[in-house]
Parts: C-alpha cells; sequence; structure tokens
C-alpha cells in the first residue's frame, strides 16, 4: 500500500510527489521570500555580535540621517510565571531585545535582535545606544521595556535618561 501508512516494521514508505510548476513556483518564491527576510534580520547573543551591530546601527544613524530626528524602534521579550488563574507571579530576566530601524536609502525596515538572556550586563556598545540621547525610541509600552532592561542589567540610571515616545495609545 502506499500514501504514508506504516508497514509492519514501523517504517513509512518514500512516496513520490510531482510538484507541478504552480508549486514550484510558489516554493521558489518562498525562498527567495526567506532569502529576503534574513538580508535584514540580524540575529546575536554573542557580546561581541551585539556590539558590532550597534555599532553599525550607530553609523547608519550617523550617516544616513543626518539633520533628521534618530529614531530606532524598541521591543523587549521576556518569559512570565503564572499561576493556575492565570496571574503572573513572577518575571523573568529580559531574553530578547529587538531593535528596528528604516533604512533611508531603500526604505527597508532593518531588525536586529539581540538575546540577552545569558548575559549578566548589556555589552558595552548596546548600553552606549540605549544612552544615546540624540536617539528617541519607539515602541508600545516603550517605557517599561526601558525600565525591565534597567532592572535586569543593573543600568537604570542611565536607562531613566534615555529618550522615548510610548506607541501604546495609537495601538
Amino acid at each position: 500500500s502506499s500514501g504514508g501508512a506504516a508497514d509492519s516494521a514501523g517504517t513509512v514508505p518514500a512516496v513520490d510527489v510531482n510538484m507541478g510548476p504552480n508549486a514550484t513556483n510558489a516554493m521558489n518564491a518562498a525562498a527567495a521570500k526567506i532569502d529576503e527576510l534574513e538580508s535584514w534580520i540580524k540575529i546575536a547573543s554573542a557580546p561581541t555580535e551585539i556590539n558590532g551591530m550597534c555599532d553599525a546601527a550607530s553609523e547608519h544613524l550617523e550617516n544616513e540621517h543626518q539633520g533628521l530626528q534618530k529614531v530606532l524602534a524598541l521591543d523587549v521579550e521576556w518569559d512570565t510565571k503564572k499561576n493556575r488563574q492565570g496571574m503572573v507571579i513572577k518575571s523573568e530576566r529580559t531574553a530578547l531585545i529587538p531593535i528596528g530601524y528604516e533604512d533611508s536609502i531603500d526604505g527597508h525596515i532593518s531588525a536586529l535582535i539581540f538575546q540577552v538572556s545569558r548575559l549578566q550586563k548589556l555589552p558595552d556598545r548596546l548600553a552606549a545606544l540605549l544612552r544615546d540621547q540624540d536617539i528617541t525610541f519607539v515602541g508600545a509600552g516603550v517605557s517599561g521595556d526601558l525600565k525591565k532592561i534597567g532592572r535586569d542589567f543593573d543600568c537604570g540610571r542611565f536607562v531613566s535618561k534615555t529618550n522615548f515616545v510610548n506607541l501604546g495609545s495609537f495601538a
């Protein structure tokens, strides 16, 4: 028999699937989209990688936004523990810090995703980016996100001076 049923040995026979030209075109288009996404989404977890990406973002803002407002989108992600009623009983440390900005040359949005859950302190260049008084950070609840970063990485003193605009009321 065919169609994926397992035989007595528990193995599933191979099924030859002939994809027509439409399915092949759809798969090629999906692969191209993934390649495009990979070109503007960068993920880093090592402090040296994070520092390098922050330097590149700072340089981009400096070069591409001369005389313009420097704006970065900021979000923070972390896990929570909940009781049986669904109430949060514990917030874990910051796990991810996504930062986004528009590339003024081609209009694409670049996304930097920093995996910081294993770090005891923020990498130097990320800390410098967050305290840069020439940058405004935007996001839904961004003030709370900045406070969370400050608590988790013992840097509340400089994060409290960060420029931000909460966009939650626009959501």
